[in-house]
């Protein structure tokens, strides 16, 4: 289930066609990664509550992705919602599935890493209190590349006006 009050919103008007969970490695925090010190905020992502929405055009087809955190870090499931004017079949369904797993970074085999660091005295409080946190690429390349762009003119000062 969503988080309570997500039930039935429907980003830009579009009708569900899809709610199913994944399952990440262990450990694994959604929030932690979409909304973590690097995140440059745009018009097509959100946190709202505990959910993040995405507005995105896969192979072509305007959607809709809600995203939320419904297990623990060491024990990890996402659950995923989309949204689109109608039903794009299963094929684009999993295709987007596979995407959003490489965007959020929900593969990486880490525990090597926290067994590893979690005891360093510098390291190990940040990997306590950021368990879960994974390096994600939430935006396709061709938007990276228009945020990099944009981000290429203004100067610091200027930068929270964009």
């Amino acid at each position: 289930m969503p988080p309570p009050g997500h039930e039935t919103a429907a980003p830009l008007g579009l009708k569900p066609v899809l709610r199913t969970s994944l399952e990440p490695t262990p450990p694994y925090s959604l929030k932690l990664t979409a909304f973590k010190p690097s995140h440059f905020p745009s018009a097509n992502v959100r946190l709202q509550g505990d959910a993040w929405y995405q507005a995105l055009c896969f192979e072509g087809v305007p959607l809709g992705v809600k995203l939320w955190d419904k297990g623990e870090p060491d024990h990890p499931r996402v659950g995923v919602a989309v949204f689109a004017e109608r039903d794009p079949g299963p094929g684009l369904l999993a295709r987007l599935a596979s995407e959003l797993r490489h965007r959020y970074d929900m593969d990486s085999d880490v525990t090597d890493f926290y067994r590893r660091f979690s005891p360093d005295p510098l390291l190990g409080p940040l990997l306590s209190r950021y368990r879960g946190m994974r390096v994600s690429a939430a935006e396709s390349l061709f938007e990276f590349l228009v945020v990099a762009v944009v981000l290429r003119g203004p100067g610091v000062r200027r930068l929270p006006a964009v």
